[in-house]
C-alpha cells in the first residue's frame, strides 16, 4: 500500500512538473504544436516516423499566420521564427546578442564534439571564428575543385568500365549508393587528404567509419535525449554519441596526417592544409584586385564578427580545437 502511495505521489509530481514546464509558451500567449511529454514536440522525429526536415516544414506551414511559434525539443523550449524581418534583425542587426548556437554537447560532457566551432560560445567562439574564417573563403574553397573533379573522373571511369563489362548500352545502379560513395570520397580527399575509391573498394575503413557517423541509429537518439535532459548522467557513465573506435579513428587520422605533412613538408590544397596554416596564424583574407575583400563563413556586411584579428597567438587549447 505504501509503495502505491509513493508511486501515486511520483506520478502527480511528474504531471505537475510537465504542466509547469510545457506551459511556458502558453503563459506567454505563443502557440505551439501538440506536446507529448517528455518528447516535447518532436515525438514523430524521435520514433523516426518523420524526417527532421519534414516535421519542421509541416509545423512551419501549420503556423503560416504566426510571426513565430513555440516548440520543445524534449524538455528545452525553442522559439521558431517565421517572420523574415525578425529573422533579419536577429541574424544581422542584433547579431551580437544572438551569437551562441543551440549546442547539444558541452565540453565537459563530450570532449570531441563539445569543442567544435558550433558548440563554442561567447568570446571563445569569436576568437576561434576569427582564426578560422579566412580559411573558408570562396577563393580557397575553389582550390579544392580539382580534387572533387578527380573523384568524379574516378567514378565515371568505373561506370564506363561496368557498362563495358555488362555488354549493354546501359547500367542499373542505386543512385543513393553511388552519390553517397562519391560524397564520401570527396570528403576523404578534401577534408582528410586521403585518396579513397569507395566504388571499387566498397568496404574500405573510411567509408565504414563515415557511415557509422552519418547513420543516426536508435541508440544515438536515446543518447541525444539523455544529453538534452540528463547531461550529468551521461557524464558520470561517460556515454558518447559515437562509439570510441570511431572517435579514435578520425582523431588519429587527423593527427597522423598533420604530423606526416609537417615532417615531409607536404603541401596539398585541402582542408587539413588550411587548418594547419590557420593553426600557425598564417591564413589571411585574400585581397582581390577588382573586388572587395573575400569573405568566409558567409560573413555579412553589417557585422564584423569573424573578421576581427586576434592579437594573441593561438593557444595550445585552440590548436587542439583546430586540429
Amino acid at each position: 500500500m505504501l509503495l502505491w502511495i509513493w508511486l501515486g505521489c511520483l506520478v502527480i509530481a511528474a504531471l505537475l512538473y510537465f504542466r509547469q514546464l510545457y506551459g511556458f509558451f502558453k503563459r506567454q500567449g505563443v502557440k505551439t504544436p501538440l506536446i507529448v511529454p517528455p518528447f516535447g514536440t518532436i515525438l514523430s522525429i524521435f520514433i523516426q516516423r518523420d524526417h527532421f526536415t519534414e516535421e519542421i516544414t509541416k509545423v512551419y506551414n501549420r503556423f503560416s499566420e504566426q510571426r513565430f511559434y513555440g516548440a520543445f525539443q524534449f524538455l528545452k523550449p525553442f522559439l521558431m521564427v517565421r517572420d523574415i524581418e525578425l529573422i533579419k534583425k536577429i541574424g544581422v542587426k542584433d547579431y551580437e546578442h544572438f551569437l551562441d548556437h543551440n549546442s547539444l554537447f558541452k565540453e565537459e560532457h563530450d570532449k570531441l564534439f563539445g569543442r567544435n566551432l558550433i558548440s563554442l560560445t561567447g568570446q571563445e567562439w569569436k576568437d576561434m571564428r576569427s582564426t578560422l574564417s579566412p580559411a573558408f573563403t570562396s577563393s580557397k574553397m575553389k582550390l579544392m575543385l580539382p580534387l572533387m573533379v578527380e573523384v568524379g573522373d574516378q567514378t565515371i571511369h568505373l561506370l564506363k568500365k561496368k557498362i563495358k563489362e555488362s555488354e549493354q548500352d546501359y547500367l542499373d545502379i542505386e543512385v543513393k549508393d553511388l552519390t553517397t560513395r562519391y560524397a564520401n570520397d570527396v570528403i576523404a580527399s578534401c577534408a582528410f587528404g586521403l585518396k579513397v575509391d569507395s566504388q571499387m573498394d566498397r568496404d574500405n575503413q573510411f567509408y565504414a567509419m563515415g557511415k557509422t557517423v552519418s547513420a543516426f541509429t536508435f541508440r544515438q537518439l536515446i543518447i541525444s535525449f539523455l544529453f538534452y535532459c540528463f547531461p550529468k548522467v551521461c557524464q558520470i557513465f561517460k556515454w558518447t554519441l559515437f562509439p570510441k573506435p570511431v572517435q579514435n579513428f578520425f582523431r588519429t587520422l587527423v593527427k597522423e596526417t598533420m604530423q606526416n605533412r609537417e615532417l615531409k613538408q607536404i603541401v596539398r590544397p585541402d582542408m587539413i592544409h588550411l587548418l594547419m596554416e590557420a593553426k600557425k596564424g598564417k591564413v589571411t583574407y585574400d585581397e582581390k584586385t577588382n573586388q572587395d575583400k573575400d569573405t568566409g563563413f558567409a560573413t555579412v556586411e553589417e557585422s564584423s564578427v569573424g573578421q576581427n584579428k586576434i592579437s594573441r597567438g593561438t593557444s595550445n587549447r585552440n590548436s587542439h580545437d583546430i586540429s
